[in-house]
């Protein structure tokens, strides 16, 4: 007589490939059906009770760690998510002119004629300054200017205060980017930010000044995107040209340049190791 055998998989060395795939899946889930984070999180918490108690059992544990993934994906999404979040920055999105307090969280980028200043918003005020309620949430700012660093504007670093209208984020803008304004009131209450960043964004800038009076343009402005990774508008007539030849990582911060740039470091700093 022939005894027939159950086959199951071998998963053992598989646990945490599976794991991260029932979250990822959680995190789809939530985006396709709206579901509640309090409920996502009650359930997650009898799941792990679940897999606390079943741990001496091998498939029902897997079974569990695969639900507690997808169950803590889905309350992840839920709560990062904008449009459930009441103190998120998009849900004052076309109310009219509102006041934001935040601070510049990067150094300010140009494009042609326009500053575009990212701003980590703090508080909001929908009655001129009146009062003010919690918020969060990352705000593209278009600002006119033509220097990266201005003297008279706002740069890395400073707290600033901004009276306009929140738009949607513009085409081009990342995820993580919840709103837009284009050309508010901007008026800078004080520095803050890294001092360490800060210095080093202010030592690109003065790099990049001294590149541009040694030598013509574009030449400059190429040399300033190799060396610093600063893209400056001088260099615009060539992005095209970069592009079309597979090398427009040549102008851009990249891994290749931080690897060329660490391999300088430890070979001139081989005398204290040998």
């Amino acid at each position: 007589m022939i005894k027939s055998k159950s086959i199951t998989p071998e998963l053992r060395g598989l646990t945490l490939i599976i794991v991260t795939g029932a979250w990822l899946a959680g995190i789809l889930l939530a985006y396709w059906i709206p579901l509640s984070s309090l409920l996502l999180l009650i359930v997650a918490i009898v799941a792990l009770l679940c897999l606390i108690f079943f741990w001496s059992n091998v498939q029902a544990r897997l079974f569990m760690l695969i639900t507690l993934g997808l169950l803590l994906g889905a309350w992840r999404y839920t709560v990062a998510s904008p449009p459930g979040d009441a103190h998120a920055i998009s849900a004052s999105i076309g109310i009219g002119t509102l006041e934001l307090r935040g601070n510049v969280s990067d150094e300010p980028k140009l494009e042609g004629k326009i500053r575009v200043l990212l701003v980590a918003v703090n508080a909001i005020s929908k009655n001129g300054g009146a009062s003010w309620q919690n918020a969060h949430g990352l705000v593209e700012v278009e600002a006119l200017g033509s220097a990266v660093e201005d003297p008279y504007g706002a740069n890395y670093g400073d707290n600033v205060e901004l009276r306009g209208k929140l738009q949607a984020p513009l085409p081009n803008a990342t995820p993580d980017i919840f709103a837009s304004m284009v050309f508010p009131r901007i008026s800078v209450r004080g520095a803050g930010g890294n001092p360490v960043i800060a210095a080093l964004y202010h030592l690109r800038i003065t790099l990049a000044a001294v590149i541009s009076r040694s030598l013509p343009q574009p030449e400059a402005a190429l040399l300033t995107a190799i060396l610093l990774g600063l893209r400056t508008p001088a260099l615009k007539p060539l992005t095209a040209a970069f592009n079309n030849t597979g090398t427009a990582h040549l102008i851009v911060p990249s891994g290749f340049k931080v690897t060329i740039l660490g391999g300088l470091i430890l070979a001139g700093t081989s005398w204290l190791h040998t």
